[in-house]
């Protein structure tokens, strides 16, 4: 009868052991499917950080870009004067530049990367050129051209600019187009200024 007893007791002892293990084990998955779904909300929040930095970051630029275009006398405004008016650098030619260069040791400030500039031009119908300044600002815009009809057809020069911003997980490129205002200067002055008015950006 003891025998009988003691061997009762083993066998809940090793059923209650069993139990145990297999609770162990059901919370040792579940740990695990956590920490997995936290490693990917992370990775999935630091993707979208540097997305969103990486905008910031282009728009930033393009905004200083639109202010360098919009003053003739900036450095920007010289150089695709003297790159353009001076046949040097011919339409459709691509021209790139590194903007901007970053170590990544503030990963809290920004995202680590560079900024990038592509700058090409080419030369549209008037017709097709949506500036919004006036008429008067337009003066010498572009040369005349014959068309099929027989008339004359003015040419707008279009620069388009695109600024991409990467990161090591993410990249955004925004591209901006704008249309070059060429107006005479006082008549004794005989110089005709250079400014570009931006008419789209996506």
């Amino acid at each position: 009868m003891k025998c009988r007893y003691e061997k009762m007791k083993e066998d809940r002892s090793g059923a209650a052991m069993a139990v145990v293990l297999c609770v162990t084990a059901v919370f040792f998955v579940l740990a695990l499917l956590f920490l997995t779904m936290g490693a990917r909300m992370v990775r999935a929040s630091r993707r979208e950080l540097d997305r969103s930095r990486c905008r910031v970051e282009a728009e930033s630029f393009s905004d200083r870009l639109d202010e360098a275009l919009a003053d003739e006398g900036s450095e920007l405004s010289r150089y695709l004067k003297a790159q353009i008016g001076g046949n040097v650098w011919k339409a459709g030619e691509k021209k790139c530049f590194v903007a901007e260069e970053r170590d990544g040791e503030d990963q809290m400030s920004r995202p680590a990367g560079s900024l990038t500039v592509e700058l090409s031009w080419e030369s549209v119908p008037e017709e097709q050129a949506d500036t919004v300044t006036s008429e008067t600002s337009r003066v010498m815009q572009g040369a005349a051209h014959a068309g099929a009809d027989g008339s004359q057809m003015r040419e707008v020069v279009r620069l388009t600019v695109a600024v991409t911003c990467s990161s090591e997980r993410d990249s955004c490129e925004l591209v901006s187009e704008y249309d070059l205002n060429r107006a005479r200067g006082p008549e004794d002055a005989g110089e005709v200024s250079w400014t570009w008015a931006r008419v789209s950006r996506r």
